[in-house]
């Protein structure tokens, strides 16, 4: 995934904003403050549905509601998108997915299609967590990155199963185990019929004699 634009709308301290990434590294610099963690912030909401603080709090003061756009490249077919959510203090007013290469035209319009087009064209796992995903790996917050290294076992086991996809390679393996066995199951069938035709073989000799002899007893 390349994004290639973030369009903001009372979000957070941005009343308006439109930014412009160019292909490669992008660096966001400014004093503490100035508001780059509300830029990270928006992709993850609008992208990933992840959400560090309430609707209320992401909203502008003073805003009745807010949008982020955010222009991007898929992953999965190489074609130009955007997907806008629109919100208010209490809820997600529109939330949808528009294809730029025809027009604007809105291919997804709902929440629950929105999230299962993004997991498609940020080409993760059908059942990933995108918020787990931003938190984790995709919008990590400065100075924490290796907090989750130093974590528990069963807390790093929690934060990187997901990540990694150790659950879906284990149904992955048991499924490959099924097919292994009826692999085994059809081999030892095939042996069988192998075992047979050999048994039938041996006996060729003996039935070659037997018809040369009634050739013989015929032509006398």
């Amino acid at each position: 995934m390349l994004i290639t634009r973030l369009e903001l709308e009372n979000w957070k301290s941005y009343a308006r904003a439109t930014i412009e990434f160019r292909e490669g590294t992008n660096a966001i610099i400014g004093p503490n403050g100035a508001g780059k963690s509300s830029l990270i912030e928006a992709v993850g909401f609008c992208l990933f549905n992840h959400r560090s603080a309430s609707l209320a709090q992401c909203l502008r003061e003073g805003a009745e509601s807010g949008r982020v756009v955010v222009g991007m490249v898929s992953s999965f077919d190489e074609r130009e998108y955007e997907v806008e959510r629109a919100f208010n203090s209490r809820t997600t007013t529109r939330y949808r997915v528009l294809d730029r290469e025809l027009g604007g035209v809105a291919i997804v319009d709902n929440a629950e299609d929105v999230q299962a087009w993004l997991r498609q064209h940020l080409c993760v796992a059908p059942t990933a967590a995108l918020d787990a995903l931003f938190e984790n790996a995709v919008g990590v917050p400065q100075g924490t990155y290796t907090a989750p290294f130093q974590q528990a076992p069963a807390l790093r086991k929690a934060i990187f199963n997901p990540l990694l996809q150790v659950e879906e390679y284990a149904q992955a393996s048991e499924r490959l185990l099924e097919t292994q066995r009826y692999i085994g199951e059809q081999m030892a069938a095939l042996n069988e019929e192998i075992a047979r035709a050999e048994g039938e073989l041996t006996r060729l000799p003996a039935l070659e004699r037997e018809a040369a002899e009634l050739g013989e007893a015929l032509a006398a």
